[in-house]
């Protein structure tokens, strides 16, 4: 796989906006399940950020999906040169598999994340006048969304393996190990 540096600090920090849009998601979600705060609180104010840092972290994962496709075909060139095997890996899906879903995902987001951005927006406008809304982003996005963070993960990992010595290899344990728990709950929340 030839990544150059600017390609691998560009993955990585994907990857980080993929996760950070999943776990601003679970606080969105939790603290709108306790209600909405009554009036204009520090507690709904803090509501109105997380949505609003959703919805820009999602348009900066669609600002991506370019970069995330050509990335499908290098995690690809990268797997076919470990013979489709990945040390470690104990999941029941093919790594080969795992470019294919990439390609799902970029399409996915492509197509939806604008429409997810006006929702999770139209909500933090019901927010801000006290009216109560649901959280949590579409299932399939969501799924996407890890989907997206395992492949990168997957790849990053596998890079710092090869490229040897023990922090290489953690790297690369920890790289796959992240990308198996991502790309299971990913595959659950795409097939409900």
């Amino acid at each position: 796989m030839a990544l150059s540096i600017a390609e691998q600090h560009h993955a990585a920090e994907t990857a980080a906006t993929c996760t950070q849009l999943l776990e601003l998601d679970v606080v969105w979600t939790t603290g709108l399940e306790g209600g909405v705060p009554e009036g204009k609180t520090e507690a709904s104010g803090d509501l109105i950020n997380v949505g609003l840092s959703m919805a820009t972290a999602l348009g900066q994962i669609h600002e991506r999906v370019s970069f995330l496709g050509g990335f499908a075909d290098q995690l690809e060139g990268l797997l076919l040169e470990q013979g489709g095997q990945i040390e470690g890996w104990t999941l029941d899906l093919s790594p080969m598999h795992v470019p294919g879903l990439v390609r799902d995902a970029v399409k996915y987001v492509d197509n939806h994340a604008t429409e997810e951005i006006a929702a999770l927006l139209a909500k933090v406008e019901r927010l801000e006048g006290g009216q109560a809304v649901q959280g949590d982003l579409r299932r399939r996005m969501r799924g996407y969304l890890f989907i997206l963070g395992a492949a990168v993960s997957l790849a990053l990992g596998t890079l710092a393996a090869a490229g040897g010595g023990p922090v290489g290899v953690a790297l690369g344990v920890a790289g796959v190990g992240v990308a198996q728990v991502f790309l299971t709950q990913g595959l659950s929340d795409v097939r409900a």
